[in-house]
């Protein structure tokens, strides 16, 4: 339930581990939806028309692909500051993957979507977590519901961790807890999809 941005695969930071090495955009059937996306092209001004004219919803900013670049190849922030006016009136989050402190700061800065810093392991997510960020990442096992490691509190996602749960019924229908800013604690997840392998590879 909710609503969906994606954008294609190109927006992803370059540096990305995941790209092409077991990314759930990868993973059938949502590659079909990015590779729709690589076909028509994204556009921030289609986007925010879109979400503007919906009822208030639960939106999840960038399903699939990352911030939109500018010519340059830089993230385009004028885009981004475009889609976020247009999360106003939703509960919106989303994940990024980029690495640069001042990238991550930015997208922490928006208004409207609570952005998470995506991170591959406990050590990359403590660190953007003592940076003061939104913080995600990847586990191969959940040990329990939630845990502490060197001073930082992980949750497992409740979607994995309990079946019939949506993003949209997370926390009984109340904000999800990837859309709760400046939490005290990381949402963690662990790989799934066809291309688990290629994760657990990644992420040791």
């Amino acid at each position: 339930g909710g609503i969906s941005v994606k954008t294609d695969s190109n927006s992803c930071p370059p540096d990305c581990p995941l790209k092409n090495e077991g990314c759930f955009g990868d993973n059938w059937p949502m590659v079909t939806h990015w590779n729709k996306v690589a076909e028509t092209g994204y556009s921030a001004s289609d986007a925010a028309f879109f979400l503007k004219k919906q009822s208030p919803d639960f939106v999840r900013i960038f399903e699939v692909g990352d911030a939109p670049k500018d010519s340059d190849g830089d993230v385009d922030w004028r885009a981004m500051r475009i889609v976020d006016t247009a999360c106003k009136k939703h509960t919106a989050w989303g994940y990024s993957h980029h690495t640069e402190a001042e990238v991550r700061v930015g997208m922490h800065e928006l208004k409207n979507i609570v952005m998470n810093t995506s991170t591959n392991n406990l050590s990359e997510a403590a660190e953007a977590f003592d940076a003061g960020l939104d913080v995600v990442t990847i586990v191969d096992k959940f040990p329990a519901k939630s845990w502490r490691k060197d001073g930082v509190r992980y949750v497992a996602c409740p979607k994995q961790m309990t079946e019939g749960i949506t993003c949209k019924s997370c926390c009984n229908g109340n904000t999800p807890l990837c859309g709760i800013k400046d939490r005290g604690y990381v949402v963690a997840f662990e790989p799934d999809g066809t291309r688990k392998k290629a994760v657990l590879t990644v992420i040791q």
